[in-house]
């Protein structure tokens, strides 16, 4: 069995179109993504080999192996340790946008925090 671990990273804010991207990148002959879209694998702070191995086992060989976890943009240091176990030449693709729904979003969040 061949290793393929992601060489693409797609993060974002909250309703920034990450899951509409995934849906039609999903559709693309060389992209391959695991069937979860959100790994959050390098959320974590202590990142073993063991748990290395199961997480690229979640990635099929292709040209472009894509994960999506938008989460990467709130955490400073998952950039680093990304390239730190895989290498220099993975690519990160940044959505940033301002729109209504994230706007929503927020305030529910905000709500919720305070209401519960």
């Amino acid at each position: 069995m061949s290793i393929s671990p992601p060489n693409l990273f797609i993060v974002g804010a909250p309703k920034c179109g990450t899951t509409s991207l995934a849906d039609l990148l999903r559709e693309h002959p060389e992209v391959v993504m695991p069937q979860r879209k959100e790994q959050h694998y390098f959320d974590k702070r202590n990142i073993n080999y063991f748990d290395f191995a199961s997480y690229v086992l979640n990635f099929q060989p292709g040209v472009i192996r894509c994960e999506f976890t938008p989460s990467y943009i709130f955490d400073k240091n998952a950039r680093f340790r990304i390239k730190a176990w895989l290498g220099n030449e993975i690519k990160f693709k940044y959505l940033k946008t301002f729109s209504i729904g994230c706007v929503v979003y927020g305030y529910r969040q905000l709500f919720y925090c305070f209401m519960s």
